[in-house]
């Protein structure tokens, strides 16, 4: 079996069509025409799982992760994680952890966002994991296929993206989870005690009625993205 013959048989499973193609000229991850044509004549052994959280939030980071496993690898019940309850999703979290796969997870703050829009942040965080993982485990890596949620894309890499792939790839719901875990940690704890006031141990820092009202009796933190509170409607003096 080919390369391309496994890589057609798992995008048909997916319901993938394609896989989104990267550019040639790749400096950012070091890809050279040579790594090119040495992952097309190879039958992928890994996947590398991507999924992001963060990305409608009024306030706090965007994260992502990158997670690799061998391609036959799974775990029985995991999904996307926005299916799963606080409970679930932390069991899940252990057990993914203890099973001993790589994965990478980074996440850029809110200034960033509003520096330099959510979608370019969410690809450069995204790059950065992908580059993390290409520099530790360089032969993994080129023996990956690289499997993306719905939305996110990567520039000079060969990637599969297509909507659920968190709910139908489950090394991309593994990314799911641990990214979700990761930044409900970070605004739940970290961020909500320094600013209980928005009760982000609630909403994560999302555009929930009562976070709404927080911001118009108490106006913004430096936790808060100003461009989305501008694009919400709130009020002026709210950002």
């Amino acid at each position: 079996m080919t390369a391309n013959t496994r890589i057609d048989e798992l995008l048909e499973k997916w319901g993938c069509e394609v896989v989104q193609r990267g550019a040639n000229v790749p400096p950012l991850l070091g890809m050279t025409r040579e790594y090119y044509d040495r992952m097309t004549l190879k039958e992928p052994e890994y996947i590398i799982g991507v999924d992001e959280v963060g990305r409608g939030a009024f306030a706090g980071p965007v994260t992502v992760t990158a997670f690799m496993a061998p391609v036959d690898w799974s775990m029985n019940g995991l999904k996307d994680s926005k299916q799963l309850s606080p409970e679930k999703r932390f069991e899940f979290l252990r057990r993914i952890n203890a099973s001993g796969h790589i994965s990478v997870t980074r996440d850029m703050p809110n200034t960033n966002v509003d520096d330099w829009g959510v979608n370019q942040t969410i690809q450069l965080v995204m790059e950065d994991c992908l580059e993390e993982l290409r520099t530790f485990y360089p032969e993994k890596f080129e023996a990956a296929l690289i499997v993306c949620d719905g939305g996110l894309y990567a520039r000079h890499v060969d990637h599969a993206v297509f909507p659920k792939a968190d709910d139908i790839v489950q090394h991309v719901s593994a990314a799911s989870v641990i990214a979700k875990e990761t930044r409900d940690h970070q605004m739940g704890h970290v961020a909500h005690r320094q600013y209980p006031v928005y009760d982000f141990n609630e909403n994560m820092g999302y555009g929930t009625k009562a976070h709404r009202q927080a911001l118009k009796e108490h106006g913004p933190c430096p936790l808060h993205r100003r461009t989305f509170l501008r694009n919400s409607k709130m009020s002026e003096e709210s950002v």
